[in-house]
């Protein structure tokens, strides 16, 4: 695990390299990234949590739907 000194390090390097204007800008950007990735992953879940909607082929590409309206009139 990293301890503090080496994010100190890191963060003196990074000042360094790129300039004190930078880093604030680059923080705000991977923070509106991150933002982004949870979104897409809560909503890819919650896709993958509907199962099988009626967007869904189920990975057989030609399959008739008949067949699954009458599985659920069995139910």
């Amino acid at each position: 695990m990293i301890g503090s000194t080496e994010i100190l390090i890191i963060a003196g390097v990074v000042v360094v390299l790129f300039g004190a204007r930078a880093v604030p800008r680059f923080a705000r950007s991977l923070g509106e990234a991150k933002r982004e990735l949870e979104k897409g992953l809560k909503d890819g879940e919650s896709k993958a949590g509907d199962g099988n909607s009626e967007g869904d082929t189920g990975g057989t590409g030609g399959g008739s739907s008949a067949g699954s309206s009458e599985a659920e009139e069995n139910k």
